[in-house]
């Protein structure tokens, strides 16, 4: 709730193919990353819950491990990465959402980073589809690092607009 009341007073939210997010079973969301606040859209505008992979240095720091434990996501360290893969696997195969950041981090420049292997072997391991997922407008917000810092930066626009675009699942080993 404190979510949805955060995106609704921030952004005016435009999404597209919501139709395509599947209403049950697992599913792996692939988006591209642009902001921290990606995963607070993202999770305001499914009806079912998204466990997302982040990474495991957000463990290490109080605040930032309430909220990621409170949310269920799946910590990945660079050393571990076959347990995370495993685990996001596993709740794939239990019917859950899992979303991951392929670029492995946020844009530096606004544009789409070279995507990292791994999702699709989660994926197949799962058995699962993935479903492409594409979010616009959060560059330049302040939770973004355009002008080469997040957060100490006055938005711009208020209330910003905001696009998602949800594609049809497709078949891991497409």
């Amino acid at each position: 709730t404190v979510c949805w009341c955060f995106v609704r007073l921030f952004y005016r939210l435009e999404v597209r193919g919501l139709a395509n997010l599947p209403a049950h079973g697992g599913a792996l969301l692939v988006c591209n990353h642009v902001a921290y606040v990606d995963v607070v859209v993202l999770g305001v505008l499914s009806r079912r819950p998204i466990r997302f992979l982040s990474w495991e240095g957000f463990e290490h720091q109080w605040f930032a491990r309430l909220i990621t434990r409170t949310m269920g996501t799946i910590p990945v360290a660079e050393e571990k990465a076959k347990d995370a893969i495993q685990k996001a696997a596993d709740a794939l195969k239990a019917g859950e959402l899992v979303c991951i950041f392929p670029e492995g981090s946020l844009t530096r420049n606004g544009g789409v980073l070279p995507l990292r292997r791994g999702f699709e072997l989660i994926a197949r391991r799962a058995g699962v589809p993935i479903v492409p997922v594409a979010m616009d407008g959060l560059w330049g917000s302040i939770f973004s690092h355009s002008g080469g810092k997040a957060f100490w930066k006055f938005p711009k626009h208020f209330p910003r607009p905001i696009a998602a675009v949800v594609g049809r699942p497709f078949a891991a080993a497409d």
